[in-house]
């Protein structure tokens, strides 16, 4: 029989110990299991009633969850090809990867983390390029950037990292994007503002303080030679985009707002979009777009060729 060689590499999937086979092997009597993501309490008594009147569960079924995906691209205002459903994470990463992986195709991560993401690129054949996790266990950003190539076909960032529980804070993002932007010199009055910083930080407090948290769809920073564009989930005032000479701040996420305010990453409302304006035209003599929709996104040029709303 002809097989995959990449198969005789691969080693299996080793799950964690359930809770009976902890407590005998320790000889425990009570185990608060806090791994594999799982839900320590149970179903809620809706999906319990439910439960109670299936019928034709000897029936395949819809695989392509068209009842449900109706209901939550309704929901999220978004299309239905948008939203794809698996069997948890793994069956999703086995999609990702058939639909992406060759033959030496590359995929970049940093380790430890997620078996998955090796184990179905290995069985497509593609190459894993492995960076370790820095000194406080959390992914190299800078490492994995560094890494990119023609090759490189998926970047998998688990935030929280499994197995390791750690996170990109809002500052490491932002120190990530200073790193990738010029450093200008500017003197206001006979103070030095570094304009790069004070774009950086309003950016990463923009995506964290105005995003929309019921919805699912990721927040995104896009940093390329012509510009930074930002987007995230959101729920507009008005479709279109803000006239920068004659708009009122509303507050999105007061509560987020006044905690990032108390820390010093936000100011006053509404003085985001006031001081990327201001600053940006410093930086690169450029005037940023902000466009308000369910998908509120910020263009912030990076060359004065580039148009105010593209």
């Amino acid at each position: 029989m002809n097989y995959k060689k990449a198969l005789e590499k691969i080693e299996p999937y080793k799950p964690g110990l359930s809770e009976n086979e902890i407590k005998e092997k320790y000889n425990l009597t009570k185990v608060v299991k806090l791994a594999s993501n799982e839900n320590p309490y149970g179903q809620s008594d809706h999906i319990k009633e439910l439960f109670k009147d299936l019928n034709k569960i000897e029936r395949y079924p819809d695989n392509y969850c068209k009842k449900l995906r109706e209901k939550l691209a309704f929901k999220y205002t978004i299309t239905n090809e948008n939203l794809i459903f698996g069997n948890g994470s793994v069956e999703i990463i086995q999609m990702i990867t058939r639909a992406l992986i060759q033959a030496d195709d590359e995929i970049i991560t940093c380790s430890p983390t997620f078996q998955s993401y090796y184990l179905e690129t290995f069985i497509e054949q593609g190459k894993v390029i492995d960076i370790p996790l820095t000194d406080s266990y959390k992914f190299d950003l800078d490492g994995i950037v560094s890494r990119i190539s023609d090759k490189t076909k998926i970047i998998y960032i688990a935030n929280p990292n499994n197995p390791t529980g750690t996170i990109i804070t809002s500052s490491e993002l932002t120190d990530f994007m200073k790193k990738h932007l010029d450093d200008k010199f500017y003197i206001e009055g006979d103070q030095r503002i570094n304009v790069r910083d004070v774009i950086a930080r309003e950016l990463c407090a923009n995506l964290l303080i105005h995003r929309e948290y019921s919805n699912p769809i990721p927040a995104r920073l896009i940093i390329d030679k012509n510009s930074i564009t930002t987007e995230n989930a959101n729920k507009p005032k008005s479709i279109g985009y803000i006239d920068l000479n004659n708009y009122s701040p509303y507050p999105k996420n007061p509560k987020i707002a006044g905690f990032f305010k108390e820390i010093g990453l936000a100011d006053e409302l509404g003085s985001g979009i006031k001081t990327i304006t201001k600053y940006n035209k410093i930086y690169s003599n450029c005037i940023p777009s902000f466009k308000d929709d369910e998908i509120f996104k910020v263009t912030i040029p990076l060359n004065p060729s580039i148009s105010k709303n593209e």
